[in-house]
């Protein structure tokens, strides 16, 4: 069972309050005049069907702003986990990487900088991190890449060098496993 955030019902609650607000007020002005004021009120010369129009635009209102609010704090929480995770990632000294491979595209984090490379120096395809890789152990991370894709392994893990920007050979110990992204 899903459980709503208690600011969820707060917004949904001042929405509604704002609408029932509205409505007190439409009332209020129709029925709290005099006769002669009543007859002369601008309510008057607009047909009724306009306030049950006025209504629902007032609840289209609040419905948007209460989803509104709810897109505004769920982006909140979603930077927040982001930065948690840099900040883990920074302090383990570890990187991640995520590699779709329906379009080829490896987005990382935390493995450029290990590397002497600033995130945006580095592509975000296969390519150039194979190709930084000693040629004495790429074929070897290709053919464990390779098993994993069609199921011979449960997970993917080579220990392999790599070529850093200062020019020295770092030793990378590197782990994956496919998921799926019904998407």
């Amino acid at each position: 069972m899903r459980k709503e955030p208690e600011t969820s019902s707060k917004n949904r609650k001042t929405a509604l309050g704002f609408v029932a607000s509205a409505l007190l007020f439409i009332v209020a002005t129709s029925f709290a005049a005099t006769p002669e004021s009543f007859t002369n009120s601008p309510i008057n010369q607009y047909p009724l069907y306009l306030i049950p129009a006025l209504i629902v635009l007032l609840v289209l209102l609040a419905f948007r702003y209460h989803q509104f609010r709810q897109h505004q704090i769920s982006l909140k929480k979603l930077q927040k986990t982001e930065e948690q995770l840099h900040w883990a990632l920074w302090g383990s000294g570890d990187g991640l990487w995520d590699w779709d491979l329906q379009s080829g595209k490896v987005y990382r984090q935390g493995i450029p900088e290990m590397l002497g490379y600033h995130q945006d120096e580095f592509s975000n395809s296969t390519t150039q991190l194979v190709e930084l890789i000693h040629p004495e152990d790429s074929s070897k991370v290709i053919e464990e890449i390779e098993k994993h894709l069609v199921g011979e392994t449960s997970h993917f893990e080579a220990e392999y060098r790599v070529l850093s920007k200062s020019g020295k050979w770092l030793w990378m110990l590197d782990k994956g496993k496919v998921g799926c992204d019904n998407e």
